[in-house]
Formats: structure tokens, C-alpha cells, sequence
């Protein structure tokens, strides 16, 4: 039986980190070799990458490497990018305006006005990338969002970015090639099959990581 005295879940203050404390929190070493990312300020675990998951985002990333100029384009895979205060996440590929060079030269870290597409593979983590990730890479600006979809087969693929979402996304089915347009030019385009594990056809059980 509840008093006055005490407090609800719902009334739980809980703290809520930037992404330069987090940083700091990093460089300790305190989470070892588990992958963490910021999201909204709280602390999200990521699942241990499965065979699946590692040849897809392993596909998608020499994919865009081919069709990408490295003078224009930096192709990064699994490293985190600060979007605002409070969101450090941990995208699976994210493109940054700019080629290499330019980054090690000024030696800076990318904010949000220099990432323009970045692609989530989903196996266990539909929820979050369609969800949360969605609304926030929306409400920063980035043009192109890519869920790689291995359960289902497909590539869902989002643009026009904005403070109440994308527009509605083009779904890419297995036999389908997706075009890859930044900044409204066109890089030629990736065939959905060459990018998806082979014969992985049955959706495992989504585990939440939120």
C-alpha cells in the first residue's frame, strides 16, 4: 500500500548525461568492450552482433565505398557521432560530408551538419531504429536513413528530413536495387540481395535493448 511519502516509477528524477560526459565516461574503459551509445541523454546497451548482422553492415559499408567518391564522402562503420547535447549514437554506417583527408588534417570530430545519410541494420532492433533513431535523425537533418531490414528481407529508405519525422519511406524488396542519392545527385545504385546475409529468411525474436 502506497503512502504520500512515497514516490511512484513515474516520479523517478533520473539523470540524463551529455555527450561530453559520456565521452569522458568512455575513455575510463568502465564499459569494457561492451558497445554503448547515448540516446536522449540515458545509456543504451547494444546486442552482441551476430554473424548476420556482421556481414550485412560489412556489405552495406563496401557497397557505398565503391559508389561513393572519397573526395566528397567519408564512409564510416560502427563509430559514434554526436547529433545534439545529448545523443551519441552508434549507427552501423554513417556517411560524413568531406572525404578522410579533411577530417585528419583539422582534426575534428563531426557534428550533425556533416553527417548526411546513415544506415541502422535491423535484426533484433527494429523498434529502436524505426522508432527513437528515426524521429531524432529526422528532427537533426540527416537526408537519407537506411533501415536494412534482414528479418523481413528489405531496405526501408527514408528522405526529406524534418521536425515532424521523413515522409513516408520507399521499401526496396530482395529483388529490388536501391539508389543511393546524396545531396540530390545520384551514385548509382545497390541490389537488396548483395547485401543481405545469404538464405536468412525467418525473423529471430526481437530483444529489447531500450
Amino acid at each position: 500500500m502506497s503512502t504520500a511519502t512515497e514516490k511512484t516509477e513515474s516520479d523517478i528524477d533520473l539523470y540524463r548525461l551529455t555527450a561530453s560526459q559520456f565521452e569522458t565516461i568512455v575513455d575510463t574503459g568502465v564499459f569494457g568492450d561492451d558497445k554503448v551509445e547515448l540516446l536522449g541523454g540515458h545509456l543504451v546497451k547494444l546486442m552482441t552482433s551476430d554473424e548476420r548482422h556482421i556481414t550485412t553492415v560489412d556489405s552495406v559499408f563496401r557497397a557505398l565505398l565503391r559508389l561513393l567518391p572519397e573526395t566528397s564522402w567519408y564512409v564510416r562503420d560502427e563509430k559514434p557521432v554526436t547529433l545534439s547535447r545529448r545523443w551519441r549514437p552508434l549507427p552501423d554506417i554513417t556517411v560524413l560530408r568531406g572525404s578522410l583527408e579533411e577530417y585528419k588534417q583539422e582534426g575534428r570530430k563531426p557534428g550533425p551538419e556533416d553527417v548526411v545519410m546513415l544506415v541502422e541494420v535491423s535484426d533484433t532492433t527494429y523498434s529502436k531504429d524505426s522508432g527513437r533513431k528515426l524521429r531524432k535523425y529526422a528532427r537533426t537533418g540527416v537526408q537519407a536513413y537506411w533501415i536494412v531490414d534482414i528479418n523481413r528481407r528489405l531496405v526501408e529508405v527514408y528522405s526529406g528530413p524534418g521536425s515532424s519525422g521523413y515522409g513516408a519511406p520507399e521499401i526496396h524488396r530482395e529483388a529490388d536495387a536501391v539508389p543511393v542519392v546524396i545531396d540530390g545527385k545520384g551514385y548509382g545504385q545497390v541490389f537488396v540481395a548483395d547485401l543481405l546475409p545469404r538464405g536468412a529468411t525467418g525473423a529471430k525474436g526481437e530483444h529489447s535493448d531500450l
